[in-house]
């Protein structure tokens, strides 16, 4: 188990590593043993890092730089396998809605349901990402018509979870606001992929609504910094780094600089690494589950079913009683379209 480091509560907003640290960072996490996530990611989030590069790597007999297994990474285990997950300080702005978050799944049109409402979208099939030697990594890829439509799916998932703002006793703005954020969120690689376009983002699978709350903090909008280039995210970041300190510098504790400097670094956990990514969903998801069936937020009877549906397949799997991938359109069991007989749309019961 890694030994977790508290963020720092130092009232300053962080600037981000140089691209020969970020470079470095990428180098490193890819030499280490058991890391299986895209190095194209790695360089996404590598920007957002907000403690020294060389405090997460440590260096081998062999001189080569790796991360600091021991100190840093450790072990999610759930029925479907095991992550390992990286730990460290990034800035508050690291982390997407995702919009496979269970607990919003309602919002969007389920393949398996053909009575499904058309006022809802449906979202494109979630994948496995795979490398250019053709083995599974520990990331996604999900495929969509325009960067627009990508944009839209990302602003409507954010939207959605104001729903359950309502079920807390305050705000959670104010909350983080007043007393930071307390625990970290967990992240998983994404790509989201238009005609000509492949863009990374690292989505929340647990911590999704202070996610949204730290970007309604900071003024920045979900989609602002995902469809831009790790350089220009870093220049980016270090104007927002100056900007937000001068103003805290003279003591405007009424402006949103001063208001989010709770939460200008944070603690984040990224999945770096799986040891069974056919079933990376359902690792993730199962880790979800089990953190979040407890009030405030617990999940609606419908997201609540879908996830333990979820979570039995993936205990069926391990136990190889079913195929990890079943062969129609590759989907997971859960989103397999129901079968009409003769006809007859099934009714439910």
């Amino acid at each position: 188990m890694a030994i977790s480091v508290s963020a720092s509560s130092d009232r300053r907003y962080p600037a981000p590593p140089s691209s020969e640290e970020q470079a470095q960072f990428v180098a490193a996490a890819m030499a280490t043993e058991g890391v299986n996530v895209p190095a194209d990611a790695l360089a996404a989030i590598a920007p957002y890092i907000a403690e020294p590069v060389k405090d997460l790597l440590v260096t081998g007999d062999d001189g080569v730089e790796r991360l600091d297994w021991k100190q840093r990474i450790s072990e999610l285990r759930t029925e479907a396998g095991t992550a390992w997950v990286l730990e460290l300080d990034t800035a508050g702005l690291a982390g997407t809605v995702w919009e496979r978050n269970p607990r919003i799944s309602t919002a969007w049109k389920a393949p398996a349901d053909p009575r499904a409402s058309g006022e809802k979208d449906a979202l494109p099939e979630l994948k496995v990402y795979a490398g250019t030697d053709s083995r599974l990594c520990a990331a996604f890829y999900a495929e969509f018509e325009s960067v627009e439509r990508i944009i839209e799916v990302i602003e409507k998932s954010a939207a959605v979870l104001a729903k359950n703002e309502s079920k807390r006793a305050s705000g959670l703005a104010e909350s983080l606001s007043a007393k930071g954020q307390r625990h970290p969120c967990l992240l998983v690689a994404q790509q989201y992929r238009a005609p000509q376009v492949g863009i990374w983002s690292w989505v929340a699978v647990t911590g999704n609504n202070r996610i949204k709350a730290k970007r309604v903090m900071h003024g920045v909008d979900q989609a602002s910094l995902i469809t831009s280039t790790p350089t220009v995210v870093t220049e980016w970041l270090v104007d927002w780094a100056e900007r937000n300190n001068a103003v805290i510098g003279v003591g405007a504790d009424d402006e949103p600089a001063a208001q989010a400097v709770k939460v200008a670094v944070v603690r984040t956990q990224l999945v770096v690494g799986t040891d069974n990514p056919a079933l990376l969903q359902h690792i993730v998801h199962s880790s979800n589950m089990a953190d979040h069936l407890a009030p405030p937020l617990a999940f609606e009877a419908n997201e609540l079913n879908r996830g333990r549906g979820m979570a039995v397949i993936a205990a069926y799997v391990k136990a190889s009683l079913i195929d990890p991938v079943p062969r129609q359109n590759g989907r997971i069991a859960i989103d397999l379209p129901v079968c009409v007989i003769d006809g007859e749309v099934p009714q439910a019961q």
